[in-house]
């Protein structure tokens, strides 16, 4: 989680204090216009529509800790998809924006 927050803050200078929790209240405009397309970390693939193109606020919850059983997460293939979901949802779209430009 802390690697997550501090990878958000990196992209987009923007903190988020828990990226790996999945409770999000969102409006019927942006679960229209986010178009989820992953089924793995559908959290992420959130963050990455909503941070950069919507107005968001951080409500304090309270967690608990797990007080028995395992996450079925595992981290090698967590961060792998994180990498594919940077590439798909932070650089491409950035990189087309700049194709656009160019080619104007």
């Amino acid at each position: 989680s802390l690697i997550l927050t501090v990878l958000y803050l990196i992209l987009y200078r923007k903190k988020i204090s828990d990226p790996t929790n999945g409770f999000r209240a969102l409006s019927s405009k942006v679960i229209n216009k986010i178009n989820l397309e992953t089924q793995y970390s559908v959290t992420q693939e959130m963050l990455f529509k909503i941070i950069p193109y919507f107005k968001w606020t951080e409500v304090s919850i309270k967690v608990y800790q797990r007080e028995s059983g395992q996450s079925f997460i595992k981290l090698g293939a967590y961060f792998l998809k994180m990498i594919y979901m940077i590439y798909k949802f932070y650089l491409l779209p950035k990189l087309r924006k700049v194709e656009n430009t160019v080619n104007r």
